[in-house]
């Protein structure tokens, strides 16, 4: 990802026990010019993968959050 500019397309797959997180519900944002970017959110597709436009050159993160029931 190293190698991708401003105006990208970053395809990330999301997993769950090593499964495609079809659906997942995904955030990201970042810091570009030492100022935060808005943070936005998007949804896997049913393969698990989610596309992060990437608009600003700078630092991003990528988080999801998966609940499950315990016991």
């Amino acid at each position: 990802p190293y190698t991708l500019k401003a105006g990208a397309t970053l395809q990330v797959r999301t997993l769950v026990d090593g499964k495609p997180a079809g659906n997942q519900y995904v955030l990201y944002g970042g810091e570009s010019g030492g100022a935060a970017m808005e943070q936005k959110d998007t949804r896997s597709n049913a393969s698990g993968v989610a596309s992060i436009p990437l608009t600003k050159a700078g630092v991003y993160y990528i988080k999801f959050i998966n609940m499950a029931k315990v016991g």
